[in-house]
């Protein structure tokens, strides 16, 4: 795979990291009870989708990697960009279980 084609599979996480983790951070802003206040939610939002973003490039960057060192011929491309959608979804759903497990009971 040519880093071209790593650096687009990266992009590519790096949106669905952003996008996914935009998605969870509102949940966040619900289960943890973070305040409209003086734009606490709102600021707590924008930060977490900047981390999302990063950590979605990052993740599409090794997981592109280890494509070519596993797979050398093929598309590359292709499954890099499964494997990476793959495991953001993953580390998502992985993240939303455990925040959720561990947000304070709603007041009844």
């Amino acid at each position: 795979m040519t880093w071209l084609a790593t650096l687009a599979t990266a992009v590519l996480g790096a949106v669905l990291g952003g996008a996914g983790t935009f998605g969870l951070a509102f949940l966040w802003v619900e289960w943890y009870r973070i305040p409209a206040r003086e734009g606490q939610s709102g600021y707590f939002i924008v930060f977490m989708t900047l981390l999302g973003i990063v950590l979605g490039f990052v993740v599409g960057a090794i997981t592109s990697r280890v494509v070519v060192a596993v797979k050398p011929d093929g598309a590359w491309f292709v499954l890099g960009l499964l494997y990476a959608a793959g495991v953001a979804i993953a580390l998502l759903v992985a993240t939303m279980a455990v925040s959720w497990a561990m947000a304070p009971p709603a007041e009844r």
